[in-house]
């Protein structure tokens, strides 16, 4: 009979973003991880088909908790463009956070369409979260905003350079 462990899953998952976060670790490799789990190699499969897949969990899981951050700074405020410079704030953090982590190029290349395909969701999420505000532009634009938003977020660009397009498209 298999060994249940609690909160294994989680785990998992925490050591994956405490290795992925270390700068002094070069990759993921899913030996350190179970190593770091007490259970094996297999084990963790069993949770995360791949590499890929684990990376990305704790990449969703961070994102998701930054996104309620970005909807309570956005129920804090009526103001459509706090709201954005909010949302903005709470991506570039996230940038900041994950940039060392894709820069050591951690996941290979052959992942890139599984990446754009979770960039699309961050945009469709983003786009939502627009779309939610008081004064909310309609869809197309609200997603023009999200795209600006999360590309010149990779660049870490001053929202204050942002200011007067957002306020184009806005109007």
């Amino acid at each position: 009979m298999p060994k249940i462990i609690p909160n294994l899953s989680e785990n998992i998952l925490k050591e994956s973003r405490s290795i992925l976060l270390d700068p002094g670790r070069q990759e993921l490799a899913i030996r350190d991880v179970a190593k770091a789990c007490g259970v094996a190699v297999g084990t963790v499969y069993n949770y995360f088909p791949s590499k890929e897949y684990l990376v990305a969990a704790v990449l969703l899981e961070d994102w998701n908790s930054s996104l309620e951050k970005a909807k309570a700074l956005c129920a804090e405020t009526g103001d459509v463009m706090s709201c954005l410079e909010g949302i903005y704030g709470v991506l570039c953090d996230y940038v900041r956070l994950y940039a060392p982590v894709w820069q050591k190029n951690v996941v290979p290349p052959a992942a890139g369409g599984f990446y754009s395909e979770k960039h699309r969701t961050l945009v469709d999420a983003v786009t939502e979260l627009i779309r939610g505000l008081r004064g909310a532009p309609e869809e197309a634009i609200a997603e023009m905003i999200a795209v600006l938003l999360t590309e010149r977020c990779q660049f870490l660009t001053d929202f204050t350079a942002l200011k007067p397009g957002l306020e184009k498209l806005l109007a």
